[in-house]
């Protein structure tokens, strides 16, 4: 080859398209076969084109787009939603805490949790066995109490220590 410029660009070209590249700046006959040589393989390569494989293939590509796409919408909504819940304020009893609020305040009393049992993990033994109706019935439970709660962890008199009123109006010890 005469042509170093020609040289330096097939050397960047990759290998499959590297004798594409001809000069034709000379009216040389060695770069006349080549473009020669470059137009016969460039048909040959068209020609045995099978034009249903290369359908069936890009139908192919094209569903997976779309699969690739559905799950991209997919994730990007599970991202949205985890983000709404580490970023949207709580509300608990009317009460509306700040998500850096609660993490704080969960970091500052960790010691509270560290003495629980029970170890908790992502298997399906770890999945809570109730529903959100039963949360909501122990809330109306909790509200129906009100103030009765305070009596809650109160030590009582054991019941055989309580004297009942009788019919007669004496007290009987139990």
């Amino acid at each position: 080859m005469k042509d170093p410029a020609l040289k330096v660009l097939q050397g960047q070209l990759p290998e499959s398209i590297r004798p594409l590249a001809v000069s034709l700046l000379t009216s040389e006959n060695e770069g006349l076969k080549q473009f020669e040589h470059t137009i016969k393989k460039i048909s040959s390569e068209v020609s045995s084109i099978n034009r249903e494989a290369y359908k069936k293939d890009i139908l192919m590509f094209d569903n997976q787009i779309d699969t690739i796409h559905a799950q991209l919408a997919s994730t990007d909504h599970k991202i949205t939603a985890w983000a709404r819940l580490n970023l949207d304020d709580i509300t608990i009893d009317n009460e509306t805490i700040k998500p850096i609020d609660a993490a704080t305040e969960v970091a500052q009393n960790r010691q509270l949790t560290e003495s629980f049992p029970d170890k908790l993990g992502i298997e399906e033994t770890f999945k809570p066995r109730f529903t959100h109706a039963d949360i909501t019935a122990l809330k109306d439970a909790r509200v129906s109490l009100g103030s009765d709660l305070s009596y809650l962890n109160k030590k009582f008199l054991p019941l055989q220590t309580c004297l009942l009123p009788t019919l007669s109006s004496n007290f009987i010890r139990i």
